[in-house]
């Protein structure tokens, strides 16, 4: 009824919270949608919650929004600077979780890249998640990614990096005796015969 409101923003955020106390998906994702291109400068908050969203719904349209509501939150936490570091917390604390996210966010930027068959995107996100700390995780999904395209000596030198790599401190996790199947998987395909962790 009033389509100028000087609280639209506010509205929307209200109807977001009661879409999501009433369990409505496509209700939630609708107003964050509206919020979304109303405010273009969003809090984050909002474009995750957006992004999560539209990848349960999996088709290719929601998967490539998600993808570009997820780079904006990246392209943020890319570009903060100290002067943006909580009082309270340490320079090298503030450092380790800036990093953490960001890793967080380049995998799940992966996983939208990946489910929309965007490979060479997927690839990036993991090389860059690396770079900042090399991780098993990434070197996992690499391995996966190798995998799929059918380039079993790539697979097999990921998969070995992300078996042997230490665990680091970020949240994605991995499972080793998943990684140690795949790894004996693309090394029979090569190799024609069963890989043996020594």
């Amino acid at each position: 009824r009033f389509p100028d409101s000087p609280r639209k923003a506010d509205v929307y955020r209200a109807l977001i919270k009661n879409c999501q106390e009433i369990r409505d998906d496509a209700c939630t994702l609708d107003y964050a949608e509206r919020l979304i291109d109303f405010q273009p400068m969003i809090d984050s908050e909002t474009l995750m919650l957006a992004a999560t969203l539209l990848q349960q719904q999996a088709d290719d349209a929601s998967l490539t929004r998600a993808v570009g509501y997820v780079g904006r939150v990246l392209e943020r936490f890319q570009n903060s600077t100290l002067r943006e570091k909580p009082d309270r917390m340490s320079a090298a604390d503030w450092q380790n979780h800036r990093q953490s996210l960001l890793m967080a966010l380049y995998s799940l930027r992966r996983d939208l890249e990946k489910s929309n068959h965007d490979y060479e995107a997927a690839t990036k996100d993991l090389q860059t998640s690396y770079s900042i700390l090399p991780n098993p995780a990434a070197a996992a999904g690499l391995g996966e990614i190798e995998e799929l395209r059918k380039d079993t000596p790539t697979a097999i030198q990921e998969y070995t990096l992300a078996f042997v790599l230490p665990d680091v401190d970020t949240p994605e996790k991995v499972d080793r005796r998943k990684i140690r199947m795949n790894l004996g998987n693309v090394w029979q395909q090569a190799h024609g015969k069963e890989y043996r962790a020594m």
